[in-house]
């Protein structure tokens, strides 16, 4: 297919690989077109603290030269918004211009309230809804809602990052989310208000330490309901049974230590035969899920059912009433039941042995304490938290920097998400200019895009909280990853150029051609029949869950200049990478929709806001706007 309007020049060869899988995911409207190659530039004692669950309730902040200060001013608008589609969820241009200095961006939303979601599910939800057993009638639609659904967590979540302002927290929390997966295979975590509270969950640790956010996860409801580690209770010789090991799997394999040992860099720490070291086998499992038995919810549910341990009495109905929405059963953490919690020895990762005779809490505690202080957490960690936020291909260097923050944030703290949240956004490497790095950048998500162009154009909608959602999902629907690994691998990779380099572009796994479509054609629905201005009067049925667009300052630059027009668009979308060439393919197009000096005012108006729409429409729907230089 001809490309009608050429993209911005590349900066790697990672970008030109994209290309191709592009093309084979039928990416038509247009074409990564890019061979230049920037050289890359290039520019460890491991701290273990004490025992980490007291240790960790304190943490500092390093303190900032004057000169350290100055480093990190904000030298350019296109500066800014790349920054804050890495820090955030992108910017329109008022936040970009209020944007002087990174780190006290940093600083600013490390002291600012936090925004919760669970509570949002009063107005949302319980406020709007006539309830009568199980059945539940929105008062303004006069629907019938069987339970609390995916439109109403979805669009609380939408509300909460358009219009909060601890924009770095909640992005964190969105980050994290995709780390302790709770997705909704399970029954309980299907329930909309409780995977709310398990994400608020999320959003009070982003900014704390890492010991203490990994114990909130261990001891959720939630996330023992979906790993299945609810009720799980000690082995009995006498009929053969076992503890379930699915919780002690992935809390080793996806939440701290991955499968190979990582040296600082992460790079695999290889034995003498130059082959990767396992960080557990198959009997730390083992030992791992003794740790994690006798947990029950702490309300309701306290082993009660003998002849069928696995089946919650009240916490995991399909159909959730208004009474167990109020008590809370699931924002509480477990409780552990001693008579159920195996006291035996128990041998766990990295040669721990765990005496006989401890409690439940004294089990869990040194379980946690041996993965937070393992070598391989620092980097596994950062090396995720990269990706998800700055880069897909970070250097090892990079990597290093960032672990090193983990392990020590310079007062002896191990753990600290502030330490490492600045080590990755301050980084030279994310904030030199683009196309410093060779293979820098990555593949958008299509929930940050579409969090993105919500920002940038003030999407609104008639009522506070409506419950359609204002984007297809692209493949990514909110809170919703299909399993325990998230909406797409970390390791992901597809075609010879990637794959020969040694290169990873996880987003792609989701971006097949049905996903790619939807997404096209639902920036089409939003941009082209969207209407520029709220009807706050707006009450009928059909009107509750209209979106709105505000193109209203994009049509005021294009009146005055196209030119204008797309340097503003290139600014906002593309963080100012736009190539001359596209400038100018863009511009000719756009001024080939005709206004005629004949035209009357409220013509002319309808054309130049087609001219807005079509510019808008070809940069979200071309290869430039999916990847973050």
């Amino acid at each position: 297919m001809r490309n009608v309007f050429p993209i911005n020049q590349g900066y790697s060869r990672l970008a030109g690989a994209i290309s191709i899988a592009l093309t084979l995911y039928c990416y038509a409207s247009s074409t990564f077109a890019t061979n230049v190659k920037t050289p890359i530039k290039s520019t460890i004692q491991v701290y273990t603290s004490d025992s980490l669950s007291n240790a960790t309730k304190k943490v500092l902040s390093p303190s900032t030269s004057v000169d350290n200060h100055s480093r990190f001013t904000v030298k350019s608008l296109a500066d800014a918004s790349r920054f804050l589609k890495q820090a955030a969820f992108g910017g329109n241009r008022q936040e970009l211009e209020r944007l002087t200095n990174y780190q006290d961006y940093l600083e600013q939303q490390f002291n600012l309230p936090i925004t919760y979601l669970y509570p949002k599910t009063d107005p949302a939800l319980t406020d709007r809804l006539n309830w009568s057993g199980k059945k539940i009638v929105d008062k303004v639609t006069g629907e019938l809602h069987k339970s609390w659904t995916v439109k109403d967590l979805t669009n609380t979540w939408w509300h909460t990052i358009v219009n909060s302002e601890d924009q770095l927290r909640q992005r964190i929390a969105h980050v994290l989310s995709q780390i302790f997966v709770v997705g909704t295979v399970q029954q309980t975590a299907r329930q909309d208000y409780v995977r709310l509270a398990y994400y608020d969950l999320l959003v009070k640790n982003a900014f704390g330490n890492y010991r203490e956010l990994l114990n909130d996860v261990t001891m959720s409801p939630i996330m023992a309901s979906y790993l299945t580690m609810i009720n799980n209770k000690k082995g009995d010789p006498n009929i053969g049974s076992h503890p379930d090991e699915n919780f002690a799997r992935e809390v080793m394999q996806l939440f701290t230590i991955g499968l190979e040992k990582l040296n600082l860099d992460g790079s695999p720490l290889l034995d003498q035969y130059s082959q990767a070291i396992p960080t557990y086998i198959q009997a730390d499992i083992e030992g791992l899920a003794k740790v994690f038995t006798g947990l029950t919810y702490s309300k309701e549910e306290r082993f009660q059912n003998p002849d069928n341990i696995r089946k919650p009495l009240v916490f995991a109905r399909r159909y959730g009433t208004r009474k167990e929405h109020l008590i809370g059963v699931h924002t509480v953490p477990m409780i552990c039941m001693e008579s159920h919690h195996d006291k035996s020895e128990k041998h766990i990762v990295n040669d721990t042995i765990l005496s006989e005779g401890q409690t439940c809490q004294e089990d869990i505690d040194s379980a946690l304490d041996t993965l937070f202080n393992h070598d391989t957490l620092p980097p596994f960690f950062a090396k995720q938290m990269i990706q998800k936020l700055v880069t897909s291909n970070p250097s090892k260097s990079y990597i290093a920097r960032v672990a090193n923050q983990f392990v020590n944030n310079g007062y002896g703290v191990r753990g600290d998400m502030k330490a490492v949240i600045r080590a990755i956004l301050l980084d030279e490497e994310a904030r030199a200019s683009a196309g410093t790095y060779l293979n820098f950048g990555k593949f958008k998500e299509p929930i940050i895009r579409a969090s993105t162009f919500a920002k940038i154009f003030h999407v609104t909608a008639n009522v506070e909280y409506p419950t359609k959602n204002p984007f297809p999902n692209g493949g990514q629907l909110f809170f919703r990853a299909p399993s325990v690994f998230n909406y797409f691998r970390p390791d992901y990779t597809i075609g010879s150029d990637l794959i020969s380099e040694n290169l990873v572009v996880p987003e792609l796994e989701i971006s097949d051609a049905s996903n790619v479509t939807s997404i096209n054609n639902g920036y089409h629905w939003m941009i082209f029949n969207a209407n520029f201005a709220k009807n706050a009067s707006a009450t009928a049925k059909r009107l509750q869950n209209r979106y709105y667009i505000n193109l209203s300052h994009e049509l005021e630059l294009a009146m005055h200049s196209t030119d204008e027009l797309i340097e503003h668009l290139n600014l906002v979308l593309l963080n100012g990478t736009m190539s001359k060439e596209y400038k100018q393919s863009i511009n000719s197009y756009i001024e080939s929709l005709p206004i005629k000096s004949t035209y009357s005012k409220s013509r002319s108006t309808k054309m130049y806001r087609k001219r807005v729409t079509h510019a808008i429409y070809i940069i979200m729907s071309s290869s430039s706007q999916k990847y973050l230089y």
